[in-house]
């Protein structure tokens, strides 16, 4: 058993049946959306489980903060990013392909 405490950035519960990844996927997805049009610091959660399609205890059953919606946002991208740099960087070799793996990668 551990004492580890969880963080305000660590989300509360991690989705296990589909409906809940759904709603995960819509909380993080309002959340960007938010941002693009108000900036990071404009966004609240009230307005994040409204838009998203729920009330705002939805947002708290699974993220205790903003920060922590922020920092899974942070870690989809994170992961998207080794998949899609590392898939591109497998397929160098040789010096020619830098170039093109550069391209790719931009």
């Amino acid at each position: 058993m551990t004492n580890a405490k969880r963080t305000a950035t660590e989300p509360r519960r991690r989705p296990k049946q589909e409906r809940s990844r759904e709603r995960i996927d819509a909380i993080l997805a309002t959340t960007m959306r938010l941002i693009g049009e108000k900036g990071i610091d404009a966004v609240t959660m009230k307005e994040v489980g409204a838009l998203a399609g729920g009330p705002i205890a939805t947002v708290y059953h699974y993220f205790p903060s903003k920060s922590a919606i922020l920092a899974m946002l942070y870690e989809r991208f994170a992961e998207e990013s080794r998949a899609r740099f590392g898939a591109i960087i497998v397929g160098i070799n040789g010096l020619g392909d830098v170039t093109a793996a550069a391209d790719r990668m931009l």
